[in-house]
């Protein structure tokens, strides 16, 4: 939980990292050149997302007995759709991360690797354990919330037949 403490200035940290990934670029190629690779980007990006979405919804169309297999091309296609994501941020170093995404067996791995830590997340006792303990019972109404309530005690209205009619 220390750590989520500099997430906001890691974010900052990428947003100047960008930004000067840019400067660096322009300064070599252009400013043309820099802002047609930048538009390039993120219509690339767009597409990436695109295909990512097509094969996660054909993944998840299949009826499939193994669940593994499914779950394994979600995670990949999600992480396809991510280097997507990344490719329409502005700068080049989200692209190189980008580019390391799309590559098949870089993305599969690391799949692989967010099911298992996904799979190690609880164990099965942990999951029962918190259906254990004590059963509490009681009674609700249903409240009509188009119907007024009936005037309060407190606001001096009496109600008929109530302790103080005697």
């Amino acid at each position: 939980m220390k750590l989520l403490r500099f997430l906001p200035l890691a974010g900052l940290g990428l947003i100047v990292a960008e930004l000067a990934s840019i400067i660096v670029i322009g300064q070599a190629a252009g400013l043309l050149a820099t802002l047609v690779l930048l538009i390039a980007d993120a219509v690339v990006g767009i597409a990436v997302i695109r295909g990512a979405g097509l094969g996660l919804a054909a993944t998840l169309g299949q009826a499939r007995a193994d669940t593994g297999f499914a779950s394994g091309r979600a995670a990949s296609a999600f992480l396809q759709a991510l280097a997507g994501l990344l490719l329409i941020v502005p700068g080049f170093l989200s692209d190189a991360v980008a580019v390391l995404l799309l590559i098949p067996s870089l993305r599969s791995l690391l799949a692989a690797r967010m099911m298992a830590r996904a799979a190690r997340g609880a164990p099965p006792e942990d999951r029962e354990r918190w259906r254990e303990g004590p059963i509490i019972e009681g009674e609700a109404t249903e409240v009509d919330v188009r119907r007024p309530l009936p005037p309060s005690r407190n606001k001096g209205a009496e109600v008929p037949g109530g302790p103080d009619d005697s």
